[in-house]
């Protein structure tokens, strides 16, 4: 079997972080049998990261926003069935988009533009569009964002969100 890879500069931020919360994250861990992880950015390689950590009785729910395929090679996303990964980006959002042979290119189950929300989910899965804003409102309000490209920002995710429900 091939042996994970991981993007060490991230890693390294997870085991940071997680090392800081251990004791709550594994008292959190212990008396779940459903989570939902949601990550923007650098936050969703951070997600993908703690999903692992969940025994394989609890079912994790990832939802990710602006991936970069920078996080694990082809044996890390080797994951077990109980880890359920919602992989949405900004059509044309360079964060996501950036590749480099070593990692392997996380599929974009979900594209959303200002023309609609494109779901490319062979498992035909029904997606709400109200549950993916609440997801990002919540990030927005947590997380401090350096602002690469417009298209990667959050504020982006909701705007776009919220105007494909007023259509």
């Amino acid at each position: 079997k091939k042996k994970k890879k991981v993007h060490k500069g991230l890693y390294l931020q997870y085991k940071k972080f997680f090392g800081k919360y251990k004791d709550e994250l594994k008292k959190y861990i212990e008396n779940k049998k459903t989570v939902d992880i949601a990550g923007h950015s650098k936050g969703s390689a951070l997600a993908l990261y703690f999903a692992q950590e969940f025994p394989k009785d609890v079912k994790v729910n990832l939802y990710l926003y602006g991936t970069p395929n920078l996080i694990g090679n082809d044996a890390f996303f080797d994951m077990d069935d109980n880890i359920n990964i919602y992989n949405i980006a900004v059509k044309d959002d360079p964060i996501s988009m950036i590749t480099n042979k070593n990692y392997k290119k996380l599929k974009r189950n979900i594209v959303i533009d200002d023309n609609g929300i494109y779901v490319k989910d062979d498992n035909k899965k029904s997606y709400s569009i109200e549950g993916y804003m609440t997801m990002i409102s919540e990030l927005n309000k947590n997380v401090r964002e350096l602002f690469i490209s417009k298209r990667h920002s959050t504020d982006t995710y909701n705007k776009l969100f919220k105007n494909l429900i007023n259509k």
